[in-house]
């Protein structure tokens, strides 16, 4: 409990729990203190009856995305290397994040904005277009809808981690390929986001860590319109089809006042 952990003053390399979740219907809290106990690369062991309602029960999925952003470098030796933290703590789409230069960022702020986002489209879809005599750049477009241009709020670890690179690199797209262009969606979920699913030992499309963002926001009580404008839906019912379960489990649960491990809760 919050009295125990106030006594710790060191983070943990290994938290155990053995023959606990059997006693108790605590596991939200138990799981959410072990993890404010360890270190950003320390191990949870659990022993439990019933494995995957437990998992379920506490959701883990949150505290092992976590653990992916804590596991990659945002920025090194002058190259950004996570856009996890704009697709699963701002809610960008895949397209969207490649297409993030420092130009649409405000550190002053704490906003990023969307205004192009990179697509898809093979040497023979160049033909005709502006793109066709360069096959190594990736060419950009507007939102789908007009609320896809928007101004999006950044975490308070993102915003950290970005003023945390020096100032001469603060030019330029935030991710690019290896011809230092924008990225297509394919080439990184081809070349890098199944590497890192594997390497974490998740199962998850990167729109899924978008929609992770939406559910999140909604756990914390963020309104729907608010949200809904955030997320660029072209229209407010979108965002009420996409988590109808997550606006009715927090609309039915008790306890409303939940612990944002993100730093992604800019209020109601």
């Amino acid at each position: 409990d919050e009295s125990t952990l106030s006594k710790i003053s060191q983070k943990a390399d290994l938290v155990t729990a053995f023959n606990v979740f059997a006693h108790s219907d605590k596991l939200t809290d138990i799981t959410q203190n072990a993890f404010k106990i360890l270190k950003e690369d320390g191990r949870f062991v659990i022993e439990v009856q019933y494995l995957y309602d437990t998992l379920k029960d506490v959701t883990f999925d949150k505290y092992r995305i976590l653990q992916m952003l804590n596991g990659l470098p945002f920025f090194k030796d002058g190259y950004y290397l996570s856009p996890y933290e704009l697709m699963a703590l701002a809610g960008l789409r895949v397209g969207e994040a490649m297409n993030i230069g420092w130009e649409h960022v405000n550190i002053e702020d704490r906003t990023i904005s969307i205004q192009d986002t990179v697509k898809n489209m093979s040497i023979t879809g160049r033909r005709g277009t502006r793109w066709e005599s360069d096959t190594y750049v990736n060419p950009y477009q507007p939102p789908k809808t007009i609320n896809g241009i928007r101004t999006v709020p950044l975490s308070e670890r993102t915003h950290q981690r970005l003023l945390a690179v020096p100032k001469h690199y603060r030019k330029g797209l935030l991710f690019v390929n290896r011809n230092n262009m924008a990225m297509s969606p394919d080439n990184f979920r081809d070349k890098h986001h199944k590497k890192v699913m594997n390497r974490f030992g998740l199962d998850l499309t990167c729109h899924d860590l978008r929609k992770f963002y939406g559910s999140y926001q909604i756990e914390l009580g963020m309104p729907v319109p608010k949200l809904s404008k955030i997320m660029g839906h072209s229209k407010i019912s979108t965002t009420y089809d996409y988590y109808a379960k997550e606006i009715m489990d927090y609309e039915n649960s008790p306890n409303k006042e939940k612990v944002d491990i993100f730093g992604v809760n800019y209020g109601k």
